[in-house]
């Protein structure tokens, strides 16, 4: 049995094909960060209007993520998955569910950012 750990700053719902929320994943006191690193980049201009752009790049350690550990997973933002594709253990919300106001309140999910054959 895999054991799930959410390393977001935000409680996780589960929910099923029938919307029924099926599990709760609490958030921890030390999320998992990765830092960005911005560019500065040629300005957009729109309507006469310049706006800052910049290249955004992320560090590929992150804060507060723990070693794999076996028949672990680790619960993470997509940006942490996707900068460490090599971590077979790390998975983020995917099939967002939201309420009548549009905002997210769970998952049907999980999605992993590795390439590996094998599943994660």
């Amino acid at each position: 049995m895999t054991h799930l750990i959410n390393l977001t700053f935000h409680p996780i719902d589960l929910y099923d094909t029938e919307d029924r929320r099926i599990a709760h994943f609490p958030s921890t006191t030390q999320p998992a960060r990765v830092r960005e690193h911005h560019t500065p980049a040629p300005p957009l201009t729109h309507h006469g209007i310049t706006i800052p752009l910049a290249r955004v790049t992320y560090r590929d350690t992150a804060e507060n993520l723990p070693d794999p550990t076996p028949d672990t997973h680790l619960i993470v933002s997509r940006i942490i998955a996707l900068a460490h594709p090599q971590r077979t253990d790390l998975v983020f919300p995917l099939d967002e569910v939201t309420d009548t106001r549009g905002q997210i309140i769970g998952c049907r999910g999980f999605g992993t950012a590795n390439t590996n054959t094998e599943p994660p």
